[in-house]
This record gives C-alpha cells, structure tokens and sequence, in this order.
C-alpha cells in the first residue's frame, strides 16, 4: 500500500495513476479517481478537526485524516479554487457596483472575469465555501 498524500483538489489521494495523455507513470503515482487530480500540495493540519460521512443519512464521524477512506479537506480557505473563486467574487463585486445597476461593464474588467473563470475551470471540483466538517466515506453503502 502506498503513503496517502494531500492533493491540490482538497482529497486525500485514493488511488494510483498509471497512464494519462500518454505519459506512463513507473512507479505510478497517488491521485484522486474523483476530480482527476495528481497536485500533490502540502497537507493541512487536521488537529482538533473532524470528518462526517458524506451521506446525508449517515451519522458517522472520525477525527480528521488522510487515512479515511475519500477524505476531504473542507476548512481552508487558501485552496487553489477558492483563491481563484474570491478573486472572481471580488471582480464581479466590483463590476456591479461600478455598473450601478446599467452601462457597459469596463473592459479590463470583463477581461479579468473570463481569465479568473477559465482559470477556474481547470480545477475539476467542486469548489465550496470553506465548511466546519470534512468528509469522508465510512462503507454505509458498502465499498463494491
């Protein structure tokens, strides 16, 4: 078994990729199977946090680990996405009330809105507000 590592998505790696674009990974490397992801960033300190299970009608829950099956880093604000998704907030905040309610939009603010949201699309994920719990999967459902 291999060493999970904290990946750029937010999730703890859950799998290993072999192949992508053409490119053979020897020995293959941690990623995440939902979002595609093999980023690894430095983990989050996870003392004193703690993951439910990402079923709404389960009611389990552990202390925070990269160890938890599908686990999900929640609380940090600072991910990549979220960087990019206050950015794109900040420029539309701007631009609405620059606009007043009618007019044109300003160019360079149009243009910094399709950068932020292109930039925004390469992340793959969801892209939430930073919450109190992280998740992650106990098996409820079962794990075949």
């Amino acid at each position: 078994m291999y060493k999970q590592v904290f990946l750029s998505c937010g999730c703890a790696s859950n799998g290993l990729m072999y192949q992508k674009a053409g490119i053979t990974y020897n020995p293959p490397i941690p990623c995440c199977t939902i979002h595609m992801c093999c980023e690894q960033v430095p983990g989050p300190d996870l003392t004193g946090r703690t993951a439910k299970c990402a079923y709404v009608d389960c009611d389990n829950d552990k202390p925070s680990s990269l160890d938890l099956p599908f686990f999900k880093y929640k609380g940090d604000t600072s991910a990549p996405g979220q960087v990019l998704l206050k950015g794109l907030r900040s420029v539309l905040l701007r631009e609405y009330w620059h606009l007043g309610g009618s007019g044109e939009p300003k160019k360079d603010s149009t243009e910094k809105i399709k950068e932020l949201y292109a930039q925004l699309q390469q992340y793959n994920h969801d892209i939430t507000e930073a919450a109190e719990f992280d998740s992650y999967y106990c098996g409820c459902k079962g794990f075949d």
